[in-house]
């Protein structure tokens, strides 16, 4: 198998990797600065999920789940990610 890759999707893919760098550090400190607000532990653990950072993605959740116990959507991407993970 031989893989093609130009210099444009090397450096296409350099500016993702730095756009999602950035991203997780936007939304690192917007959780630092508010660690109960639900929005920015949902971005944050989706952006996680996103990334394949699945085991960074359940602490978020389970975070979700304490600090706000009626919104399902916590629990949902809990559950979500033990699937992902092979634990139902």
């Amino acid at each position: 198998m031989h893989l093609h890759c130009t210099l444009d999707d090397f450096f296409e893919t350099a500016a993702n990797a730095c756009r999602n760098l950035r991203a997780e550090a936007e939304l690192q400190h917007a959780l630092e600065s508010e660690p109960e607000n639900f929005d920015f532990q949902y971005g944050l653990a989706d952006h996680y999920i996103k990334t394949g950072q699945l085991l960074k993605a359940m602490r978020l959740a389970e975070q979700m789940v304490a600090t706000h116990p009626d919104n399902p959507a916590g629990g949902q991407m809990l559950n979500f990610i033990n699937r992902s993970l092979g634990r139902e």
